[in-house]
């Protein structure tokens, strides 16, 4: 919480947030609120790849 803060000046239009690999969305819902937050119109987020939490919740039942 607080980590992300807008830079001076207003943002205008859209915006595109690009990150590598998407885990929870934790940092994009937070970059994105900050963003809307500071003017941006809307904004929008391409990842490249996401990680299986299936697994890792499998994992933490004993499963996998």
């Amino acid at each position: 919480s607080g980590a992300f803060a807008p830079g001076p000046g207003s943002i205008k239009g859209s915006v595109l947030l690009v990150d590598d690999v998407l885990t929870t969305g934790a940092t994009l819902d937070a970059c994105a609120r900050v963003l809307l937050g500071g003017g941006a119109q809307a904004v929008f987020a391409l990842t490249f790849a996401r990680e299986d939490l299936s697994r890792r919740f499998l994992a933490a039942l004993g499963r996998g």
